[in-house]
């Protein structure tokens, strides 16, 4: 028996007559041990709750139950409900979660991929940064075993697996909204963080229906670095002519928090200026009336993840786009304004 708090790997040699170096290899699963002796060190490992243990949980399982995660950033409340519906089922499968931020800047992205394989994750989720420049490390971890599953914000690359929102029918939806309440001049606001590909996907889209069923409506889109950015810049249009748009179509909850915000400070009058959302849920949810939104569900997205981890485990390791619904939160025929 051990005599200290913690077990050592003196203690398990001793316990076995082995040496430190040969405990060692065991567990870290070198050709030069032999199959039973790595089996009697990673026994005894496993029953004195040997620390770190993964490593003698990998030998065995060919597992580490460990599930990594990279976003931009966790104080985002997409994200948040994200993780925790992710956290939820994997927990009940065993899993623990290593999150890891970069907060948009692709080499912080690159370095915490690495520290990732470093730990052997069992697969990795990924929503990446806007300007992401190394999905080639991405593509040869998910040759080599690990498996990599993009949500929200996904490469372009067809040879993947990608979960995210049906960006085509967000677009046309909140195009649909605007023309039922006869909006003809329109501003659009997105931040740079949001992924470029699905942006595009859903301006593209809003646009072309606009074009196509109310041709002389107009369009202008903004991007924005930060909330300050977007504040900053819906008071200085209005604060100039309180009219110069009669609706503003906010391509997340930042987006919307700004425009808000800057809103109240210039006192514009909400029954001439709609607002509609791309977003979460809560934020829209805070305002009475409720503002209208296209809602992307976080906490669904993070669900539908893991099951598709659960059905790469079992077998279904082919690639897949998986385009998730969604729908307008409010009344469907008449957009609410603030």
């Amino acid at each position: 028996m051990y005599k200290n708090n913690k077990p050592t790997l003196r203690d398990i040699a001793r316990a076995l007559d082995l040496t430190v170096p040969t405990v060692s290899k065991a567990l870290r699963n070198y050709d030069e041990i032999s199959d039973k002796t790595k089996e009697s060190v990673v026994a005894l490992a496993e029953a004195w709750n040997y620390e770190p243990n993964a490593m003698a949980l990998k030998l065995r399982t060919k597992k580490t139950m460990v599930l990594g995660v990279l976003v931009s950033q966790i104080s985002n409340l997409f994200y948040e409900s994200f993780l925790s519906a992710l956290e939820e089922y994997a927990r009940s499968e065993g899993y623990t979660l290593m999150i890891l931020q970069s907060f948009g800047a692709p080499k912080e992205e690159f370095k915490n991929l690495e520290i990732l394989k470093r730990n052997d994750v069992d697969a990795v989720f990924v929503s990446l940064s806007s300007k992401s420049c190394y999905i080639s490390e991405f593509i040869q971890l998910h040759e080599m075993g690990t498996p990599i599953i993009y949500f929200n914000n996904v490469p372009k690359i067809e040879h993947c697996i990608k979960i995210t929102f049906d960006g085509v029918k967000i677009g046309q939806m909140a195009a649909r909204a605007m023309i039922i309440n006869e909006r003809k001049k329109i501003l659009s606001v997105f931040l740079n963080s949001d992924s470029v590909e699905a942006s595009d996907i859903r301006l593209q889209a809003f646009e072309e229906k606009l074009k196509k069923e109310a041709p002389l409506t107009t369009l202008k889109v903004e991007r924005c670095r930060n909330l300050e950015d977007v504040e900053q810049l819906i008071a200085s249009i209005f604060r100039k002519n309180k009219e110069s748009y009669d609706a503003v179509f906010c391509l997340n909850d930042t987006a919307l928090i700004g425009t808000i915000y800057a809103f109240k400070k210039l006192d514009v009058d909400f029954q001439k200026v709609s607002v509609l959302s791309v977003s979460n849920g809560l934020v829209p949810s805070l305002f009475n009336p409720l503002i209208t939104y296209i809602e992307t569900n976080g906490y669904k997205l993070g669900k539908r993840s893991f099951e598709r981890f659960l059905d790469y485990q079992n077998g279904n390791t082919a690639y897949s786009n998986d385009k998730m619904d969604v729908c307008l939160k409010g009344d469907r025929y008449k957009m609410v304004v603030c």
